[in-house]
């Protein structure tokens, strides 16, 4: 037990440290008076909406993940798997790809769960994939409702946008259909 608290310890160390070590080169790449006439220019009012927005939808995607790894028989606690989300969002920032970035990472967070690799990925897939069909149904939506809102855009423009708006849930409609019938996608 001792060496697995020792483990922990110099985990937490190591992280602060290279923490630190990022928040100093981000610091030094955009210079601090570029990241204070930022933080000025950010109105206090807006805070409290944006933090309760992105609160929400961190509960919701780690109510989702957990859902689907219900689906495989798992059972993680909510606010484990919350923490985990965290984490890897954390970890996205420094990878090309923002939303697969950290992906890695949290199949082994899982393993300390007890959670097998096979199940861990397949849980990561099926939550990025259903994450990714609600936000290309948002984006259909918007499209939709850009082409009625918008009287100043020329016709053409406003019927590529409702095309490509009506493509979008057309094209996520059926992979939900055919990942609930098992078909595969």
């Amino acid at each position: 037990m001792k060496g697995l608290a020792k483990k922990n310890t110099l985990a937490h160390v190591v992280s602060v440290v290279f923490g630190i070590a990022i928040f100093a080169l981000v610091v030094k790449i955009a210079g601090l008076e570029n990241i204070i006439s930022s933080v000025k220019g950010f109105s206090p009012r807006y805070m409290l909406p944006f933090l309760a927005a992105t609160l929400g939808l961190w509960v919701a995607a780690s109510y989702r993940w957990k859902v689907v790894l219900q689906g495989e028989g798992v059972r993680v606690p909510f606010w484990t798997l919350f923490r985990y989300r965290l984490m890897v969002f954390s970890i996205s920032y420094l990878t090309p790809v923002a939303r697969l970035g950290g992906e890695p990472f949290k199949v082994m967070l899982l393993k300390s769960q007890h959670v097998k690799s096979s199940k861990s990925f397949a849980s990561i897939v099926l939550d990025n994939f259903i994450g990714m069909g609600f936000d290309a149904i948002i984006g259909g939506l918007l499209l939709i409702v850009i082409f009625f809102t918008s009287s100043l855009l020329p016709l053409q423009i406003r019927a590529t946008l409702l095309a490509a708006g009506v493509l979008v849930l057309v094209a996520v409609a059926l992979m939900y259909f055919a990942l609930i019938r098992r078909k595969g996608v």
